[in-house]
C-alpha cells in the first residue's frame, strides 16, 4: 500500500535520493585515500604508516568500485517512471549483452533493498579506509 498522494509508489524516489549521497560518500572516500598517502609519504614513515596508507588505497579502489554501482543504481530508480519499467528493460539488455545469467523478476521493492544494501556497504568501506588513515597518520607520528 502507497503512502504517497494519488497512490503513487514512492520506493524508487526514496532510493534514488538516499543513493545520491553515495557520492558525497566517495568524495570523502578520495580525500582520505589523499590525506593518508601524504601523510605516510611525507612524514618519511615506513613500515606500519606505509602498510596503512597502502590499505586506504586498496580499500578506496573498493570503494570506487561500489560507488560506480550506487551511482547507477541511483540514476536508474532517480528515472524509473513508472517505477521498475526501466529497471527490467535493464535485466534483459544485461542478459542481451551476455553480462548476466537469466533471473527471475524481482519487486521494486527488493531492488530498492539491496541498492541501499550496496550503499550501505560503501559507507562501511569507507569507514574502514578511515580508521587506516587515522593507524597512518598515528604511526607517522610515532615514527618521527
Amino acid at each position: 500500500m502507497s503512502d504517497a498522494p494519488g497512490g503513487a509508489d514512492p520506493t524508487a524516489a526514496i532510493a534514488a535520493a538516499v543513493l545520491s549521497s553515495g557520492r558525497t560518500v566517495h568524495r570523502a572516500a578520495g580525500v582520505l585515500t589523499i590525506v593518508g598517502v601524504l601523510t605516510a609519504l611525507l612524514a618519511g614513515a615506513g613500515g606500519p604508516a606505509r602498510w596503512a596508507a597502502a590499505v586506504a588505497v586498496l580499500l578506496y579502489v573498493v570503494e570506487s568500485w561500489l560507488a560506480l554501482r550506487v551511482a547507477l543504481d541511483a540514476e536508474l530508480f532517480g528515472r524509473s517512471d513508472p517505477p521498475g519499467a526501466m529497471l527490467a528493460t535493464l535485466d534483459q539488455r544485461l542478459v542481451d549483452w551476455r553480462l548476466r545469467s537469466p533471473r527471475a523478476a524481482r519487486p521494486l521493492d527488493e531492488r530498492a533493498r539491496a541498492a541501499v544494501g550496496l550503499w550501505k556497504l560503501q559507507l562501511a568501506v569507507t569507514i574502514v579506509e578511515a580508521v587506516a588513515v587515522a593507524v597512518a597518520a598515528v604511526a607517522s607520528a610515532i615514527a618521527r
